[in-house]
Parts: structure tokens; C-alpha cells; sequence
């Protein structure tokens, strides 16, 4: 079953939100696994897809958007080492990937529960609060393992 994991963020900002999805994504690749981020459109994805190419100046994440031909294309999973680590998607779910979801949504994307674990993001914004607190209610509710972290 799906080990959901909520990390709460003091901060207000949507940007806080996505320097912790980037140091998430990076934690996970480095350790091997394959990310989809979900978002709720390619607006939200474009900007995320530049934040992931400077949040460090050190690093870039390599990384996909659901719309190019590459992501659609992706090798299959047991072949990690050629496949991009992370993929960016809106609207609909790329079924490749299998390990980590990272949720920026305001939806619960479908095909989450294929994934071994699902991160959700939390802001102190009102809509953030609202979207996430009723992703929490939702997964409760249906007997999924959920984990809380604060991050100060």
C-alpha cells in the first residue's frame, strides 16, 4: 500500500513549496528512484521545470514535461539508468513511473495509489491548507499509512 507522507512548510510562499519538491526530487533521484511531480497545469509545470534548472547553483535536476515526445517515450523503469529520474504532469498520469509521486496539485491524481509513496506539500496558504487537508481526509479515510513531518 502507498505510504503517504504530508511535510509541512512554516513558509506562505508557492515558491517554498516547490524548492522543497526540488529537494525532495533530488534526495529520491540520488537515491536511484523515479519522480513524478503533479501539478495542476503547464503554467505550474513550465515554472517548475526553470526552478529545477537553478534552485541550486551546483545542480540541475534532470527532468521531463508530460507533453514532450521523451515522456511518452520514457525506457521502462527496470532500465533506471535510462531513463530521465523525474517527470512533470499535468491532466493525466505517465504510468511509467512507479516510485515517487510529489503532489503540487490541488487534486488527487489518479494512479497515486500505483505509486510506493506519495509526497504532499504544505504550505501556510488558505487554499494550500484546504486542497491538503482534504487530501489528508481522503487518504484516512481510506486506510492509507499517513506520515507528518513539520519542517521548520
Amino acid at each position: 500500500m502507498t505510504q503517504i507522507d504530508f511535510y509541512v512548510l512554516t513558509q506562505t510562499a508557492a515558491i517554498a513549496r516547490f524548492h522543497y519538491a526540488c529537494r525532495l526530487a533530488e534526495k529520491a533521484a540520488n537515491q536511484g528512484h523515479h519522480i513524478a511531480i503533479a501539478l495542476d497545469d503547464k503554467e505550474q509545470a513550465q515554472t517548475l521545470s526553470d526552478y529545477l534548472w537553478s534552485f541550486k547553483p551546483e545542480s540541475f535536476l534532470p527532468h521531463l514535461l508530460q507533453d514532450t515526445e521523451e515522456t511518452s517515450n520514457v525506457q521502462d523503469p527496470s532500465h533506471k539508468s535510462r531513463q530521465v529520474p523525474i517527470a512533470l504532469l499535468w491532466g493525466k498520469d505517465n504510468e511509467k513511473y512507479h516510485d515517487v509521486l510529489i503532489n503540487l496539485s490541488q487534486k488527487i491524481p489518479e494512479g497515486f495509489s500505483r505509486y510506493q509513496r506519495t509526497f504532499e506539500i504544505v504550505i501556510q496558504e488558505d487554499a494550500c491548507l484546504k486542497a491538503t487537508r482534504s487530501h489528508f481526509q481522503f487518504y484516512r479515510e481510506r486506510g492509507y499509512p499517513l506520515k507528518s513531518h513539520t519542517v521548520g
